[in-house]
């Protein structure tokens, strides 16, 4: 004896004319680093930290002069040439330029700070705001151009 309604298990049918949307891939929403950038990256993230507190020291000293301040000072100048040894010690490894590993690393990452936003942009007018923002930003060229490829690429 069945006490359930019949229809409790049937599949709703779809509505005529609903046709299910194809979403076509535009472009890769992030691209991979290789081995060499990725520990490139490490280092690189490690040295712009140092910088910073490289700066924020060097004002502490203009500001409120003191021998610890002082040392705290000489000490991060240590640790960045530190860092920017073993960055160079990374790019001489893989046998590449320095320079060019860098900007490597700083175009990707530029573009997988921007592409997942283009790739969700709903409409033309937010496609809009994403190509000004890009194109006001200081970015690297090549970061630009695959980021306005990206854009032309996108439809509704």
């Amino acid at each position: 004896m069945n006490i359930l309604p019949l229809n409790t298990y049937k599949y709703q049918t779809p509505v005529f004319g609903a046709k299910k949307s194809k979403k076509e891939e535009i472009g890769p929403k992030k691209l991979n680093f290789t081995q060499s950038e990725e520990e490139f990256n490490e280092f690189l993230v490690k040295l712009r930290r140092l910088e910073s507190d490289i700066r924020v020291q060097k004002q502490n000293l203009k500001l409120f002069y003191s021998a610890q301040d002082s040392y705290d000072y000489h000490e991060l100048l240590k640790q960045r040439q530190l860092v920017l040894a073993k960055l160079k010690r990374i790019a001489k490894k893989y046998d590449t330029d320095y320079l060019d590993l860098q900007r490597n690393v700083l175009v990707k990452k530029e573009y997988n700070r921007f592409a997942p936003k283009i790739i969700r942009a709903g409409s033309v007018k937010e496609l809009a705001e994403l190509k000004e923002l890009i194109s006001t930003s200081f970015l690297y060229k090549a970061a630009e151009n695959l980021l306005m490829n990206l854009i032309d690429k996108k439809k509704f």
